[in-house]
Formats: C-alpha cells, sequence, structure tokens
C-alpha cells in the first residue's frame, strides 16, 4: 500500500510539473509572438516615419525651387529705380503680393510612434530620441513661419482690396498705369516687398532647408536600423 501511495505521489507531482512545465512553454510562446508582433509594429512605424520624411523633402525641394525662379522678381520689385520698361519684362512681378506656397511637415508616422506602447529598452531608443526632438523643434519652427507669412500676405492683400481701385483687374491679371504707378513708385509698396523677401528667403526658406537637412540625416539613420535589423 506505502509502495502504491509513494508511486501515485510520484505519478501526481510528475503530472504536475509536466503541466506546470507546459504552462510556462506555453507562456514563453506567448510572449515571444507579443515582441515578435509589437517588433513588427514598431518596424511599420518606422517605415511609415521613413515615408513622411520623403514627402517631407520632395515638397520643401518643390517649395524652395518655386521661391528660388522668383527671388529675382522680388528684387527687382523693391528696387526704387526699376522702369516700366523692366517691370513689364518680370512676369512674375505683379503676382509676388498675390500668394503664398505653405508646406506642412507630414506627422503621421511620429504620432503613432507616440502613441504605440513598445516595452522600456526600445522606448528609450536613440533614433525615439532623435525623432522626438525633430519633431518637437521643426513642427513648432515651420507652422510658426508659414503663419507668419501667410498673415503678411492676407494682410496687404486686404488692403488693396480695400483700397485700390485696379485690385479687380489685377486679380484678373489685367494691369493698368495705376497699377504700375503704385507699384514702380508707392514707397509702402517697396516696404512691403522688402519685408516679404526678408519672411520668405530669411525665415521661411531658411527653416525649411534646415529641417530638410535634419530629415536627411534622420533618413539615413532609419536606413542603417532598418538594415541591420532584416
Amino acid at each position: 500500500m506505502e509502495n502504491k501511495t509513494t508511486n501515485y505521489l510520484k505519478y501526481a507531482i510528475g503530472e504536475i510539473v509536466l503541466v506546470v512545465i507546459g504552462i510556462l512553454i506555453a507562456l514563453s510562446i506567448n510572449n515571444w509572438n507579443e515582441q515578435r508582433k509589437q517588433k513588427q509594429n514598431y518596424l511599420d512605424i518606422i517605415r511609415t516615419v521613413k515615408n513622411d520624411m520623403i514627402f517631407d523633402t520632395l515638397a520643401i525641394n518643390q517649395v524652395i525651387q518655386y521661391y528660388e525662379e522668383r527671388e529675382y522678381a522680388f528684387l527687382l520689385s523693391k528696387k526704387d529705380s526699376i522702369t516700366k520698361e523692366d517691370y513689364l519684362k518680370c512676369e512674375e512681378c505683379p503676382r509676388i503680393i498675390s500668394g503664398f506656397s505653405p508646406i506642412i511637415l507630414q506627422n503621421r508616422g511620429f504620432n503613432l510612434l507616440q502613441s504605440f506602447n513598445l516595452n522600456s529598452s526600445i522606448e528609450k531608443d536613440s533614433l525615439n530620441l532623435q525623432l522626438s526632438v525633430f519633431y518637437s523643434a521643426y513642427n513648432l519652427g515651420v507652422n510658426k513661419a508659414v503663419e507668419s507669412c501667410r498673415e503678411l500676405f492676407t494682410e496687404y492683400t486686404n488692403i488693396i482690396r480695400e483700397s485700390k481701385p485696379w485690385f479687380k483687374d489685377w486679380y484678373e491679371g489685367k494691369n493698368d498705369d495705376s497699377f504700375y504707378e503704385f507699384v514702380l513708385n508707392d514707397p509702402i509698396y517697396k516696404n512691403r516687398v522688402a519685408q516679404y523677401y526678408f519672411y520668405i528667403y530669411k525665415y521661411y526658406l531658411r527653416i525649411l532647408m534646415e529641417a530638410k537637412m535634419e530629415e536627411k540625416k534622420l533618413l539615413k539613420i532609419i536606413d542603417n536600423r532598418l538594415a541591420n535589423i532584416n
């Protein structure tokens, strides 16, 4: 009887051990699968950040090219010595106060990264920190520059709309003598053009170029990270 009891206890303990081992193995497999899913989600988010930055650099290039091609018009329009003949040769000159080309950095990937609940070792990753620093600084900087330039353009467009009889014709691309008298000789207009030039070329484009350079650096880091993981 004692032998049977001992054997039964050994068998029961063995069964319990096997069950515990099975549970531990299942938990380990589940944890491994969860970590694998989290890692894959993280990689997908990083790829989204990469695509956002590629889109940003292309958009920034377009804005920079747009204004580089029109810089001569700003420089010419703010000159006190400009003649009507010079002005008529400048196709872009009449339109430099009529619009603005804004840009907004893409944030979808970074927003996903911020809300992603990952383990602490990855949360403290240097890439995440660099992305956080970049978006915190340049979202604010670019948005502020865009807002300032847009307000400047809108303000003056509203002023000439309310005060200049030729506004309707100018808006439709038709310019009369009173318009040319204004853009060639009005000192307030010259001052406004000079202010536009400063805001766009010394402020707006400068911060866009800085953002582009930083994004290029981050894209290299992201590419290296993805290559090493893969």
